[in-house]
């Protein structure tokens, strides 16, 4: 039972009140005119009838009236099974298994097996009811993927619930699942464990996002975390701070280049590892933008600026600033166009756990766009 705790919390009991609950106090009785009229008015207050014996009674009696003529109509079964787990936990399961059994398409059946394979510490009968509802009833999804996403901090559910990576109703929850209030480290872990069924662009754009959000709220260290995981088993993307295909990684979000391209400014990546910049005459825009999540010490940057001959020259411009409001100024250098290489020292002060990196490019008055390169960019500590 030592997943008793964490199973629970994918019990589906409001799911199922949503489903086949209704108060019908105070409302005229229904016009009984056969027993499958009867079951149905009766299923619809079995929730009310845990305290109501008599009632309880009436709904227990309509469902063997419809299985006397009827033995494996499955609203009855599953009607008496619930009846028997309200009186004893576990009383009524073999026939809400014999009601599965005559249809896996039940709604109710199945919510009520969550119910019980979850309070039972069965993970893996628990997601298989899951499974089977959200196959046929997209219409629970907004009943059960909250909950389903509350749960994923878990390692068990969550590592039990990539076996579904590839099921329709697991896309679904993955492009909602955020929204829904799941914590984002545990969210990412999902993703990426379910990288063999998942679609990868969406996957992608999710992780995006995840990094993105972290970010935005501080959560500098979760951030930093699920970039790692992306960037392989040495986290070489968060590591490396020039141009590359790996620091390039749109699922980086802000923790990876951003390049311009737009009618102004447009910044590349060439075969050989250059970044090509692009900028309309006489204009200055940004070209590229990164945060990094630096420790606090003494860099080394060295940095080569390169041009093409018989074109018109852009001027470079780098500005590093501690991110947020107001944040104090870092680094800032503007490279001369003759191109070359510098090397150039820079300090992370404490309390400035991210930092946000800017080149900016300003143009010739020309008849051409003016252009430029970096070829290398590097960045270690200083000894």
């Amino acid at each position: 039972m030592l997943l008793s705790l964490p199973v629970a919390a994918l019990a589906a009991q409001d799911a199922g009140r949503a489903w086949w609950h209704a108060d019908p106090r105070g409302s005229p009785p229904p016009f009984i005119r056969d027993a499958q009229t009867a079951l149905a008015a009766h299923a619809a207050q079995m929730l009310d009838a845990a305290g109501d014996k008599a009632r309880a009674g009436q709904a227990v009696a309509a469902a063997r009236a419809v299985l006397r003529a009827e033995p494996f109509d499955v609203a009855a079964l599953r009607l008496l099974g619930i009846a028997k787990e309200m009186e004893a936990e576990g009383r009524g399961q073999s026939l809400l298994h014999l009601a599965e059994r005559v249809s896996r398409r039940d709604l109710i059946t199945q919510l009520a097996l969550i119910e019980h394979a979850a309070r039972a510490g069965d993970l893996a009968g628990t997601l298989r009811h899951y499974d089977r509802v959200l196959a046929v009833h997209p219409e629970v999804d907004e009943q059960l993927f909250p909950i389903l996403a509350a749960a994923l901090g878990e390692d068990a559910i969550r590592q039990r619930l990539v076996v579904y990576a590839k099921r329709d109703w697991f896309t679904r929850f993955a492009y909602k699942a955020l929204s829904l209030g799941a914590d984002p480290v545990a969210y990412s872990a999902l993703l990426v464990g379910s990288s063999g069924g998942l679609d990868p662009e969406l996957a992608g754009q999710m992780l995006s996002r995840v990094i993105g959000q972290l970010v935005a709220e501080g959560r500098f260290a979760d951030a930093k975390r699920v970039a790692q995981e992306l960037s392989g088993p040495r986290g070489g993307a968060m590591r490396d701070l020039g141009f590359t295909p790996a620091t390039l990684d749109p699922r980086l979000d802000t923790l990876g280049w951003r390049l311009a391209d737009n009618e102004i400014a447009r910044a590349f990546l060439e075969r050989d590892g250059r970044l090509s910049l692009r900028i309309a005459s006489n204009r200055t825009g940004e070209m590229a933008r990164r945060t990094t999540l630096l420790p606090e010490g003494a860099y080394r940057l060295a940095v080569t600026i390169g041009y093409q001959p018989d074109t018109p020259r852009a001027r470079l411009t780098w500005d590093v600033r501690c991110r947020g409001a107001g944040g104090a100024v870092l680094w800032q250098a503007m490279f001369p166009v003759k191109g070359g290489s510098q090397e150039l020292g820079i300090v992370v002060p404490p309390r400035c756990a991210a930092q946000e990196w800017r080149l900016s490019a300003t143009s010739a008055l020309s008849q051409f766009p003016s252009e430029a390169q970096v070829v290398a960019l590097d960045l270690a500590a200083a000894r």
